[in-house]
């Protein structure tokens, strides 16, 4: 009985690590959102940002230090004093020693900021730092919804080839059966038989091609999810539901786009700022600084250390403000001063080419965009007219009024006719992200 429950629990482990996640595209995006590698290390990158703002913000607060030392002399330092002061002969000098041969000191030291321009503008900057990588994460997220977004697509249409291959091998299994027994009968020649089975190889052969492309597909997905790449993955919604969507949604352009949508933007105006704030605080190192102080020391001075009989501890205590007035650096402080003004520049140049940049993306992708929807109408309608034309042909073939050559124009057509229309949907979709890209559009439950 043990040996059966562990077999079996055995075996739900291995089912368990072979289980198959199935994923909507909005699904799929959250989950690469949770657990991707660039959204983690973003995540490192804001609470060590976070530390660096408490690390600065230490530098004005008090500062304490408790410090004890004990010397010993060997030799006690000797001191040169005219002899006069003792009776001596003018001229000469008498050696003294000062101190006794230990001395212990204990004490502590106190000094804190008062004052400083520079230091709070600084910590200003270092909050806006923070805020700088925190915007990051947005420009992150942006990028992995849109990957993959695309690569969920790229796998429904593989999928789709593959639905519409299958029928087409049904049906053209069929008709090799109905002419293989024409020709049995002597209706027509082994030529049409040849030629249908010649259709048939090259459409598995076209299927199995596809069905690779649709595994690297997947990879990738699984690749922009971070999904283990060993376990089976399921797309919840088909193509038809993606299409539908976006051939239902009204797109109007805006008057005037939203840059605040792109993260980019966002991070931008915050590196501007950033600049102007750095130059404040560059300016306001020019100012005065006050800081304050305070010390205090206890003394122990023994030929014994140890003899009670001889002097014991003495204080000393002290405290005090010094003020720095900066008066000449060499000119170290105007020089900062013209490189940050030249970042302002150019971080406003970048800002002005990055709105035009917009503008080109989002006018170019409306129009990539009417130009796909106008596509796939035009194509859907040649596909239908295609199949009609199979159909007809079929049956004049079969009622023996067609030629084979007349299928068999009629087949490639058809086949034409369906691969024009799966890569008009493509281009329909990926148009459409690339416009929700461009405009900053892309959020929850837009596919």
């Amino acid at each position: 009985m043990k040996y059966i429950l562990t077999l079996c629990g055995a075996l739900f482990i291995t089912l368990a690590s072979y289980a198959q996640d199935a994923f909507t595209v909005e699904s799929a995006v959250q989950y690469g959102l949770k657990n991707s590698t660039a959204v983690k290390m973003n995540n490192i990158d804001i609470a060590r940002a976070e530390q660096d703002v408490k690390e600065y913000y230490a530098i004005g607060l008090p500062k304490i230090n408790a410090s004890s030392q004990y010397q010993h002399y060997l030799e006690i330092p000797v001191s040169f004093v005219p002899a006069e002061f003792f009776g001596g002969p003018p001229g000469t000098f008498a050696e003294l020693q000062f101190g006794l041969s230990n001395t212990l000191v204990s004490g502590i030291n106190f000094n804190t900021l008062i004052f400083d321009g520079s230091f709070f503008t600084g910590l200003k900057a270092q909050k806006l730092y923070r805020e700088l990588t925190r915007k990051s994460i947005n420009q992150t997220e942006f990028d992995i919804r849109k990957n993959i977004t695309e690569a969920y697509v790229n796998v429904l249409i593989g999928l789709e080839n593959i639905k519409i291959l299958d029928k087409n091998l049904e049906n053209l299994d069929q008709s090799i059966t109905e002419t293989r027994a024409f020709y049995e009968n002597g209706f027509v020649e082994k030529l049409d038989v040849d030629r249908l089975e010649l259709s048939y190889d090259n459409l598995v052969a076209q299927k199995k091609t596809i069905e690779r492309v649709v595994e690297l597909g997947k990879n990738l997905l699984k690749f922009q999810m971070n999904y283990p790449l060993e376990k089976e993955i399921i797309l919840e919604q088909n193509l038809d539901d993606i299409v539908n969507v976006v051939l239902t949604e009204e797109v109007q352009l805006d008057e005037k786009p939203n840059y605040k949508l792109r993260p980019e933007y966002d991070a931008l105006l915050l590196t501007q700022e950033l600049n102007n704030i750095n130059l404040k605080a560059t300016r306001n190192g020019r100012y005065p600084s006050l800081t304050g102080f305070g010390n205090y020391q206890t003394q122990l001075q023994r030929n014994n250390l140890f003899d009670s009989d001889e002097p014991g501890f003495t204080p000393i205590s002290i405290v005090g403000l010094q003020l720095n007035v900066p008066i000449y650096n060499g000119g170290s402080v105007r020089i900062k001063e013209n490189k940050i003004k030249l970042d302002i520049e150019k971080t406003e140049l970048q800002r002005k080419e990055f709105e035009r940049g917009v503008n080109l993306q989002i006018n170019n992708a409306y129009q990539q965009y009417l130009n796909a929807k106008e596509a796939v109408y035009s194509a859907k309608r040649r596909q239908a007219l295609a199949e009609d034309i199979y159909d007809i042909t079929l049956i004049k073939y079969k009622e023996g009024v067609g030629s084979s050559i007349e299928k068999s124009q009629a087949e490639r057509e058809l086949y034409t006719s369906q691969q024009q229309y799966m890569q008009a949907l493509f281009d329909l979709v990926s148009s459409k992200i690339a416009l929700d890209s461009a405009s900053g559009k892309i959020s929850k439950n837009t596919y």
